[in-house]
């Protein structure tokens, strides 16, 4: 019938002419390959590190040595607060906080982009007021004209510093010391702790990471899904308002819609659609996405001697 005929020509189409230099070239190759493969799963760490120009996309930039690497002050505009960071995850927190703060009371501040990429974060200006070159920072002028600024660096330390001047009413961090405050403190460090597992982690040996190493990419995946799990568990058992439901998003959510959703198989974006209310302010998505707005507006205005927060783009 039908399939005899055709099973007939499948078995009398000649054979290709491959010869004995061409197979033995893919011999040799496979070969090689296997030796490759197999050097690189026998890497034996040395006894002494020597640091070697790394591959991928920060390569070039990261390096064993702190302090700076160029002779560039920062810019000063007319306000008491100056930041300088970038829509990095944690630059992205500390606009969300600042522009909550504009709205209850009005506070003001100037923006500047640290271009993170071209190594700006290592400028003698920069490392002034981080000594560990990492956005975002912040440097406050209270007092006299020519007095000292206070510097502050680490997303979680600006926060606090933020909350503990400016906001007078405890809406954002309840008062010296009550349980309360305790509480969202606890979570506050728990995100700065478990930060890295997510950005240093997960997303460098997922997405940045030159080689892909399965072994990387699994234990960091696995510990990036458990901690979104103890996220997810802790806000769904609350009733989704008060100051530390607020606190909380402030300092996790930038991070967590930043995910490669279909690779860790889960919806991030559950904060914004399932906690939406926290306590009469903004919902969540509008928070995060006017602070990616504002920082990505203050790269666009690099040229521009400062950019004000009352430039800040609509929060409707």
């Amino acid at each position: 019938g039908r399939v005899s005929s055709v099973t007939e020509r499948r078995f009398a189409m000649p054979m290709p002419d491959v010869s004995t230099k061409s197979l033995l070239t893919g011999i040799a190759i496979g070969a090689g390959a296997v030796m490759v493969l197999k050097k690189l799963c026998k890497y034996a760490p040395p006894k002494v590190w020597v640091h070697k120009p790394q591959g991928g996309k920060w390569g070039a930039i990261n390096q064993p040595t702190a302090g700076p690497r160029e002779t560039k002050e920062l810019p000063r505009g007319k306000h008491a607060l100056q930041l300088h960071s970038l829509a990095t995850p944690n630059g992205v927190k500390v606009t969300m906080l600042l522009e909550e703060l504009h709205e209850r009371y009005g506070v003001e501040y100037d923006a500047y982009p640290i271009n993170i990429g071209s190594g700006a974060q290592f400028t003698s200006g920069f490392v002034s007021v981080n000594p560990n070159s990492k956005i975002p920072a912040l440097l406050h002028y209270e007092g006299k004209e020519g007095d000292k600024p206070t510097s502050v660096f680490e997303s979680g330390s600006i926060l606090i510093y933020l909350c503990d001047k400016f906001d007078k009413d405890n809406a954002f961090l309840p008062a010296v010391g009550t349980k309360e405050r305790t509480e969202v403190i606890n979570w506050v460090f728990w995100q700065i702790g478990a930060g890295p597992y997510l950005g240093g982690g997960f997303g460098h040996f997922y997405h940045y990471a030159p080689i892909k190493i399965k072994y990387a990419i699994d234990r960091f995946t696995m510990e990036t899904k458990r901690q979104l799990d103890v996220l997810e568990r802790h806000l769904a058992g609350k009733d989704g308002r008060g100051n530390r439901r607020v606190a909380l998003l402030f300092t996790f959510f930038p991070l967590v819609a930043r995910m490669h959703t279909r690779t860790l198989a889960v919806h991030v974006f559950f904060l914004a659609t399932r906690h939406r209310d926290i306590g009469g302010l903004m919902d969540v998505w509008s928070m995060v996405w006017c602070g990616v707005v504002v920082c990505a507006r203050v790269c666009m205005q690099a040229e521009a001697s400062s950019w004000s927060a009352t430039n800040t783009p609509s929060r409707t």
